[in-house]
């Protein structure tokens, strides 16, 4: 029986090994030899306990086999991950979705059961009931001797009243501090209880002690699998199917962190009230994964995707150098309102005002309306501040059946804005946070012009292009609806992005993947009222428009209202926080401007960071050990990246960047390291 175990498990980890051969997983000789001894292990152990729940407790056979059927199948996750993204996922991003049941389950629907991958699920299903038909005893021989079974100690009192003071005390936790992480800990709890258990049963049915000590040390790397991080994982290159049952497994131990991001209470008290004289709306809108490529700060022809808000752009501030902070939407986003960067801890964002706050303190109505389900990476944490009085999320407040997040049309968080926008007497402002634009890139009839391709990849990059350029018509309408609704004499409006979008310009789609140029360079447009205008200097508004031509961040947004409110309101005092971003009021000359995949102790995608300034743009990716590979030169006019400088400056120049770098940013004295060594 074992024997059998042993050579089906053999035979899955060669199959996806060479799957993953197939599909482009880069792996390296030593990768190699890890997949196939931890993985043919982990399945190993994975089929053992099935037999042996069979065995000791009559498992029902429909049900074994859909065990073994998930066994087989959970490779696929990171299979189909791969062939999208082209890169193997995060502990951090499953950490997060594990959180997050319904993104889960709209991410099943989207891919796991869309032909042919249904197809592929079926056949993983009949392999599923063919192993159990080999595995399962049907004479059911005993692995063991005498009445001792797996988890039979919580047969006996005391063990079971010990499992339940411990469950007890998850419990407590969880209802006073966060129900969300309850039933991870629970489950953390029934694994570690049933683990002692089944200690107890490899020693009880040997002959002699040791015995039963060695047979249960033979689980000790799966058992190290699930409590020890796996960051080093893709130093090693594992093939897919080791890399997702690692991550799997680590992830459910791991916490999103983002809980971090509760605002202390003292904030409230730190920030007096204040009068804004001049008094304004403030419309701050946010379009998900909208990149600068496809929009009027790069193609300035009447033809393209954002036409329709051509005569608002001609009106406003067009800054054509920005750069979000991270090239992920729970990483910029905290950055994006707090003007706090992704290279400070995790915990300042704790002790920093949103934007809203402060318009809070001077008696605004205040709300952030989204499309999106708000506790996507526990953001309804960091949104729920002191000074936000409605937080509304379309998918959260759908009656849709399927509930799922790409169901919600971004046309509902509109209705709700104009609803809002009537209605309130006081000034307001207000975040509207449209999802259309990111992947899978809703669809609206008499906004598609352009052949759109969303599931056959043989059609891919030009076709999903064309979806996304679809979606970006339609939510330039929605914008366009929302600006006529309002009143442009007395509402300050923003318009930007939370990231940018790849289309395989380097070899990966969509974004958390890297940190080029199409992952994080997007519109920023500012559109000042005239009666504005007027509490601000000439050298405000002529500064401001010479940073329209010089490279900036989306952390300077909210250093720059600091400065509107000084300059219309009494009894405005600026908190003494340091900010990562820079007020665009004032000259930025030889300035460089950095992003990164990571936030520190929070989320970490990616470990390259971006250094930029009015002529260039340098990749530095410390995982590459080589100094030589481990930076990348650009011209920062060249958007599209294609051709890095090669020129007998390429090494002044990037020690120039660095040596300038190392002032705003610890990873650029990490990067002069490299350079002499």
């Amino acid at each position: 029986m074992l024997k059998k175990i042993f050579i089906i498990s053999l035979i899955t980890s060669v199959f996806y090994l060479f799957l993953s051969f197939y599909i482009g997983v880069r792996i390296s000789t030593m990768g190699i030899i890890l997949s196939l001894v931890i993985s043919t292990y982990l399945y190993y152990s994975f089929f053992s306990i099935i037999v042996r729940l069979q065995t000791y407790y009559r498992l029902n056979r429909v049900v074994a086999a859909l065990f073994f059927t998930w066994i087989l199948a959970t490779p696929s996750m990171g299979l189909l991950y791969f062939t999208t993204y082209h890169t193997l996922p995060e502990v951090s991003l499953v950490s997060a979705m594990l959180h997050e049941p319904m993104f889960v389950v709209s991410t099943f629907y989207q891919q796991i059961f869309a032909f042919p991958n249904f197809l592929y699920l079926l056949a993983l299903v009949a392999l599923g009931i063919l192993v159990e038909r080999i595995l399962y005893p049907s004479s059911k021989p005993p692995l063991g001797h005498g009445d001792v079974r797996p988890f039979s100690l919580f047969k006996n009192y005391i063990f079971l009243l010990l499992f339940l003071i411990a469950v007890a005390s998850q419990v407590r936790w969880g209802i006073i501090h966060d129900l969300s992480e309850l039933w991870m800990r629970v489950l953390y709890v029934i694994l570690l209880f049933a683990l002692i258990t089944v200690v107890y049963f490899y020693i009880k049915t040997q002959k002699s002690f040791f015995r039963g000590l060695f047979r249960f040390s033979l689980w000790l790397p799966f058992i190290l699998v699930l409590v020890l991080p796996t960051g080093k994982i893709r130093d090693f290159q594992l093939s897919a199917d080791t890399h997702t049952i690692l991550t799997l497994s680590n992830a459910l131990f791991q916490s999103s962190k983002s809980a971090q991001f509760h605002q202390e209470k003292k904030i409230a008290s730190e920030i007096p009230s204040f009068k804004i004289q001049t008094q304004f709306n403030v419309l701050y809108i946010v379009v998900d994964s909208w990149r600068a490529a496809n929009s009027f700060i790069v193609k300035k022809e009447s033809s393209i995707e954002d036409s329709i808000l051509h005569d608002f752009f001609s009106k406003s501030f067009v800054f054509n150098s920005t750069y979000a902070p991270s090239s992920s939407t729970e990483t910029a986003v905290p950055s994006l309102f707090t003007g706090i960067s992704s290279d400070q801890e995790s915990k300042r964002i704790a002790s920093a005002p949103r934007l809203w706050d402060y318009f809070h303190k001077a008696n605004y109505k205040t709300n952030y309306i989204m499309t999106a389900g708000s506790k996507w990476a526990k953001l309804d944490v960091f949104f729920k501040s002191f000074g936000l009085d409605t937080l509304w999320s379309a998918y959260e407040n759908s009656t849709s059946p399927s509930k799922t997040q790409e169901a919600n049309d971004d046309a509902n968080t509109v209705d709700y804005f104009l609803k809002f926008s009537k209605e309130t007497t006081q000034p307001w402002f207000s975040v509207v946070y449209l999802d259309g634009v990111h992947y899978p890139y809703i669809q609206k009839p008499g906004y598609i012009i352009d052949d759109c391709e969303l599931t056959n990849r043989n059609k891919w990059p030009d076709k999903l292009l064309n979806c996304y350029k679809n979606a970006i018509r339609y939510t330039s309408a929605l914008v366009a609806k929302i600006l006529q609704s309002v009143d442009l004499t007395k509402t300050l409006v923003v318009i930007t992005a939370d990231h940018g979008e790849g289309f395989n310009e380097h070899g990966s789609y969509f974004h958390n993947q890297d940190i080029y140029s199409y992952a994080i360079h997007v519109p920023l447009v500012i559109y000042l009222p005239e009666k504005l205008k007027t509490s601000l200097s000439r050298t405000d508004l002529k500064t401001f428009t010479l940073n329209t031509t010089t490279p900036v961040s989306t952390l300077d947004i909210l250093p720059t209202f600091l400065h509107i409110l000084e300059k219309t309101s009494t009894n405005f005092v600026r908190p003494n926080i340091k900010l990562s971003g820079h007020n665009l009021f004032e000259a930025n000359l030889n300035r460089i401007i950095f992003a990164s995949g990571c936030y520190a102790e929070y989320r970490c995608y990616s470990r390259d960071i971006a250094f930029i300034d009015n002529n260039y743009y340098l990749i530095f990716s410390p995982n590459n050990k080589d100094n030589t590979t481990a930076f990348q030169l650009y011209n920062k006019e060249d958007i599209t990246q294609k051709n890095q400088i090669e020129s007998e400056q390429k090494n002044k120049v990037i020690k120039s960047l660095i040596e300038r770098a190392k002032a705003i940013h610890p990873f650029a004295r990490l990067a002069d390291q490299y350079l002499h060594k």
